[in-house]
């Protein structure tokens, strides 16, 4: 007759289970061979770290990764009571951001970050800087934040990627 599983036998310790019919070394003084329970403990130590590093760094490196806005984006400025509708083109290398501004103050090229989902671009018109800031949505479709012409006006910006043919 077997132990009940995850009995102790002599020498073993719970909650090994013992497996009929094979016989182990005097040492455990037992006629059962002892094998660990189902579970963690039968995945050896090195796949428990492999998986353990996957979750933490690859996860967070998915869920945190940053939008591509390559493309053209058509926007709708608001500087209070007076607005436009420029365009920009733009380019996307890693965090780096690079394209073009066309609208009623001209054409100009910009430079820019995007880390994950917030943008930032910079652009000169007219012997003005101006600034754009915002986010962009987890579709990567549509932006919005605030604007500065040079400090002589400011407002909100909204913008939606246009399709690709």
């Amino acid at each position: 007759m077997l132990p009940p599983k995850h009995a102790p036998s002599a020498g073993l310790r719970a909650p090994y289970r013992a497996v009929a019919g094979t016989n182990t070394s005097s040492a455990f003084h037992c006629k059962y061979a002892c094998e660990p329970p189902l579970g963690l403990a039968t995945i050896p130590r090195m796949r428990k770290i492999v998986l353990l590093f996957a979750v933490l760094f690859l996860l967070p490196a998915v869920v945190f990764a940053a939008v591509d806005v390559s493309g053209k984006w058509n926007a709708r400025v608001d500087l209070g009571g007076q607005g436009g509708t420029p365009t920009f083109v733009l380019k996307q290398d890693g965090e780096k951001l690079t394209g073009k501004y066309t609208g009623a103050l001209g054409d100009a090229d910009l430079t820019g970050t995007v880390k994950e989902k917030a943008i930032s671009f910079d652009f000169e018109v007219q012997g003005a800087k101006v600034h754009y800031e915002g986010k962009v949505s987890d579709d990567a479709k549509t932006m919005e934040g605030t604007c500065d012409y040079g400090g002589q006006a400011s407002g909100t910006f909204k913008a939606t990627k246009a399709e690709e043919h």
